[in-house]
């Protein structure tokens, strides 16, 4: 009879045992699911984030877009009436020489608007060569560079905002990827 007490004590034991290590292993992945679940919250977060951005981005393009149909509008109504103009002088002033001259270089950049692209953007590279060597070491090489360097010596995201035109979202999205908390 003391035998099998022994032995159910021993199994008692034993069972109490193993219990404590299975509610010790359900404690372990209790943690680790609450950190894959916060680790989902974030990407959620991230991912919410890239796409309020993204809407913002596409906003801005749909601006400059515009901006630029009105500029060629506006470049067309004034090459039309330099042509209009063009036609209305008397004959005799287009018969001077130097004025003939100028007018048919005027004239030929109307007609030919790959040439005024041209010089236009011969004229942009050699501003934007200046600008590169007066800022050499300022110009980023990407536009968000100098913000995300901001981001990482702890800027606000207010500040960031301002500093450097940013929606809401595009400061909080960079503050999330590269900096502390929001």
């Amino acid at each position: 009879m003391n035998e099998v007490l022994l032995i159910s004590i021993i199994l008692i034991m034993l069972i109490m045992i193993v219990q404590a290590w299975f509610i010790f292993e359900h404690y372990k992945f209790k943690k680790k699911l609450a950190l894959i679940q916060q680790y989902l919250e974030q990407n959620d977060m991230d991912l919410s984030g890239l796409c309020s951005a993204a809407v913002e981005v596409d906003k801005k393009i749909f601006a400059n877009h515009e901006q630029v149909a009105e500029i060629s509008e506006r470049l067309s109504k004034l090459e039309q009436q330099a042509v209009n103009n063009i036609k209305l002088q008397p004959e005799t002033e287009i018969e001077n020489s130097r004025e003939s001259e100028d007018l048919s270089s005027y004239h030929q950049h109307i007609e030919e608007p790959e040439t005024l692209a041209s010089s236009h953007q011969e004229a942009e590279q050699e501003s934007s060569v200046e600008l590169s060597q007066d800022n050499q070491s300022e110009q980023p090489v990407q536009p968000y560079q100098q913000a995300i360097k901001a981001v990482k010596e702890g800027v606000s995201t207010d500040e960031l905002m301002q500093q450097f035109s940013l929606s809401r979202d595009e400061a909080l999205l960079l503050i999330r990827l590269h900096g502390g908390k929001v």
